[in-house]
């Protein structure tokens, strides 16, 4: 790696990937506890980022295995699912103590989120991974994304079919399901490459700071808000997929915001008002509760996951095609970052 690189990568304002996606996960908390309405944006962001490992991680181990499709299909299910049904195990069952009502379509919809109907509904108990549900909707559809993105016509193809589609569900919060979204999944690969220059990566730092202050002040201008903070964030986001030393900590870190992103929501509606207090406890149960879960749960489930990747993981026979279409070169240094980090987002 080079000096300028080293340089860039150490850029005091730059947080490592593990840490920015607690970030990202907490601005969802914030939001839901009437903070900052920075939801959207930190969603969005975790689509970008979702977009770029899937496509690194596709090229650097998954497109090596053996029958790599169903091994990606099984490796994202692993990831997900143990942790989403343990949530909404625990959300059913604060409801049942409360005396609320526990439907069948509830629990269904919070599982398996793609087939789910509106985020806010009633009988919904984890609104929150509404975005899951696209999230599954992306992995699906990858394998035969890597078609077009082969080639540079049909990446500029596929970058304007998403635009359009973008355009079109703007705002619409009724259907949220992967059209909508699906451009900041499509950067997220196509931008696999990019460095972004230091004094641009700065000047998305202060735009992005700028903009959840503006989300703060005029919550009226939502949706246009979160996509200009959303846009603006890119370069930053993307600067802090190759911060050094990111070790077990941040690997941590990284894990935690997907089970924060989760677990606040049952935390918060199972608290009593208490006033002001209830927005300053609430954040506060959900860290000991989330390293909970993540020591009992995700840490077992991963260690289970990474043992079924071992058994997938061997050399393909000598003159047989790789599947899929690489575009990664030059991460010898990030190898063992990727191996670690893989589906520790958010979604």
């Amino acid at each position: 790696m080079s000096v300028s690189l080293r340089q860039r990568d150490a850029a005091p304002f730059v947080l490592p990937p593990g840490a920015f996606r607690l970030f990202l996960a907490f601005c969802v908390v914030a939001m839901h506890y009437s903070f900052v309405p920075a939801g959207g944006y930190a969603v969005i962001t975790f689509f970008f980022l979702s977009g770029y490992w899937i496509r690194r991680l596709w090229d650097e181990k998954y497109s090596k295995m053996l029958n790599p499709v169903s091994t990606f299909y099984c490796s994202r299910a692993m990831r997900i699912f143990p942790l989403l049904i343990t949530v909404t195990i625990i959300a059913a069952s604060l409801n049942i103590l409360e005396s609320k009502p526990v439907s069948i379509q509830g629990f269904t919809n919070a599982i398996f989120p793609m087939f789910g109907s509106h985020i806010l509904a009633s009988h919904n108990l984890v609104p929150p991974a509404w975005s899951l549900g696209v999230e599954i909707e992306f992995y699906f559809l990858f394998p035969l994304l890597l078609i077009p993105l082969a080639i540079r016509f049909g990446t500029y193809l596929l970058l304007a079919t998403s635009i359009c589609m973008a355009m079109y569900y703007f705002g619409d919060t009724s259907w949220l399901h992967l059209p909508a979204f699906l451009i900041y999944f499509v950067l997220g690969t196509v931008l696999v490459n990019w460095r972004p220059p230091r004094a641009l990566v700065a000047l998305s730092f202060v735009l992005t700071i700028m903009g959840l202050f503006a989300l703060r002040l005029f919550p009226q201008f939502y949706w246009n808000l979160t996509l200009g903070v959303t846009l603006a964030g890119l370069p930053y986001a993307r600067a802090t997929l190759h911060k050094e030393a990111a070790g077990s900590i941040d690997r941590a870190l990284g894990s935690l915001s997907y089970i924060v992103y989760l677990l606040h929501w049952p935390i918060m509606l199972a608290l009593p008002p208490l006033g002001g207090l209830r927005d300053v406890i609430g954040p506060l149960l959900t860290l000991p509760a989330s390293w909970a879960l993540y020591v009992f749960v995700d840490q077992p489930a991963e260690n289970w996951r990474q043992a079924f990747l071992k058994k997938r993981r061997g050399a393909r026979p000598l003159g047989a095609p790789q599947p899929g279409f690489s575009l990664v070169s030059g991460l010898g240094d990030h190898m063992s970052l990727a191996e670690d980090v893989e589906g520790r987002q958010l979604r």
